[in-house]
């Protein structure tokens, strides 16, 4: 009994924190230095950790490195940082109240986590794929991608990976947001599945590596099913052709448009690449 209030106690404390018209300036940033903090670990970890188990020799530079970042570079990236702690409250917001979505860690199984995890990521990038080609049509293409292809050869990681226009970031942070509502929604009308909460922190934690490792030199490549994810499909994206592979996180979206270039594999096809990107550039 005691265990049962404590734990309601716990779910009214957490319900009533979220209200953020409730909040007070201390615990306004308070959850900005957590999220912050968390941001800017896992980054950390990152790129520490990747570095000590990597096997593969790097990626190689087949393009211009932004060396040093400039006044608009830190601006961006500041700012979308910050804005990182709006859309952890909506996400933490929209997991609580969603009937979709089961808390209670008794509930966790292996269907409830890992198929809507697969599920978010192929999701989002059916949304995220075709608004990253939008954004290199000519007319759009300088006044708001063309500064993250300011960078030919990615390495900062999370760094080069938030080097975006402010709204090339918050839509596709909130992508994320559509692409949790569509596929626990999907699966409940087709399944009765509610998705574990689990699942959603995954999904947020693994995404954010992805796109991490997505702008850095290290080879990584999913375990036994390498194509589903590969660093190198990104490295296309910036250093060969940013006429292809629009993908964040998984390839099959490319695959299905004709839009999917696989990584040239010999030093000819890519001094060819490298030609081709300064065409389209």
């Amino acid at each position: 009994m005691d265990a049962l209030l404590l734990r309601a106690a716990g779910a009214v404390s957490f319900a009533t924190t979220l209200h953020v018209d409730a909040w007070s300036w201390q615990q306004t940033i308070g959850w900005c230095a957590f999220i912050l903090g968390a941001l800017e670990l896992v980054s950390f970890l990152t790129m520490v950790v990747t570095a000590r188990i990597s096997r593969r020799p790097p990626i190689l530079r087949r393009g211009r490195h932004l060396d040093s970042l400039g006044v608009k570079d830190r601006a961006f990236i500041a700012f979308n940082k910050f804005t990182t702690c709006l859309f952890t409250h909506h996400l933490a917001y929209y997991a609580w109240h969603s009937e979709h979505i089961a808390w209670d860690l008794s509930s966790a199984s292996l269907p409830s986590l890992a198929l809507p995890l697969l599920c978010c990521f192929v999701v989002y990038d059916a949304t995220y794929t075709p608004f990253h080609k939008a954004l290199h049509i000519r007319a759009v293409y300088p006044w708001i991608h063309k500064h993250h292809h300011k960078q030919h050869a990615p390495s900062r990681g999370n760094t080069d990976a938030v080097n975006v226009h402010p709204f090339e970031f918050v839509s596709g942070e909130w992508n994320h947001l559509l692409a949790l509502h569509a596929t626990t929604s999907l699966l409940h009308a087709l399944f009765g599945m509610r998705t574990h909460v689990l699942a959603v922190v995954l999904f947020i934690l693994c995404g954010g590596v992805a796109a991490s490792l997505n702008h850095t030199r290290f080879d990584v490549r999913f375990p036994l099913f390498p194509a589903i994810y590969q660093v190198r499909y990104h490295d296309v994206h910036h250093g060969l052709n940013v006429n292809r592979n629009f993908c964040q996180y998984v390839p099959c979206w490319d695959w299905l448009w004709g839009w999917f270039l696989p990584y040239p594999e010999t030093l000819k096809s890519r001094r060819e690449g490298s030609s081709n990107q300064k065409k389209a550039q």
